[in-house]
C-alpha cells in the first residue's frame, strides 16, 4: 500500500489531513533497507552503538551477532549468525543458521542451518524451515515457502 497515493489523499477528500512543522529527523522506514538502517540508528542515538543486544536476548557461546538488534527474548543459537538485521522480540535464529540483512518477526522461528539474506521478511510467528534458503523473500503465515 502505498500511504502517499492512497492514505493521504482519502484523508484530504474527508478533510482529516492536516501538518505539522517538526525539527525532529525523520526516517523513512518502507523498505527492508530503511527499516534496518531506522533500528540501527536509533541503537545508536539511545546506546551509543548500532548494534544493539537487549539483556533479555540470548545469544549462545559459539552464536555470531554482528552489527544487528536483537530484542527482548529474541535468541541467536550456537552456531547461528546474525549480521546488519533485526530480531524482533522473541524471535529465533536456531543452530547454525544465518540471518544477513534481513527482519525476523516476533515470535518467529528460523530453522536450524536455514538461510534468510538480502533483505527477506520473515513475518510474526512464521516458521522457516530446517536448511531451506530465502533471499529477498517475504514469508508470512500464508507462504508455502515456510
Amino acid at each position: 500500500m502505498s500511504v502517499e497515493r492512497e492514505v493521504f489523499p482519502a484523508m484530504a477528500e474527508a478533510g482529516t489531513l492536516f501538518g505539522v512543522r517538526s525539527r525532529c529527523r525523520w526516517l523513512d522506514a518502507g523498505t527492508p533497507a530503511t527499516y534496518l538502517a531506522a533500528h540501527r540508528e536509533l541503537a545508536f542515538r539511545t546506546h551509543g552503538s548500532a548494534e544493539y543486544i537487549d539483556a533479555r536476548a540470548t545469544v549462545d557461546t559459539g552464536a555470531l551477532v554482528r552489527g544487528s538488534v536483537v530484542l527482548p527474548g529474541a535468541a541467536v543459537r550456537r552456531g547461528g549468525t546474525v549480521e546488519n538485521s533485526v530480531l524482533l522480540p522473541g524471535a529465533e535464529v536456531g543452530r547454525g543458521a544465518v540471518v544477513s540483512d534481513s527482519v525476523v518477526g516476533s515470535g518467529a522461528v528460523v530453522g536450524e542451518s536455514a538461510v534468510v539474506s538480502d533483505g527477506s521478511i520473515v513475518g510474526d510467528g512464521c516458521i522457516v524451515s530446517t536448511g531451506s534458503v530465502h533471499r529477498s523473500a517475504r514469508i508470512s503465515p500464508e507462504s508455502a515457502t515456510t
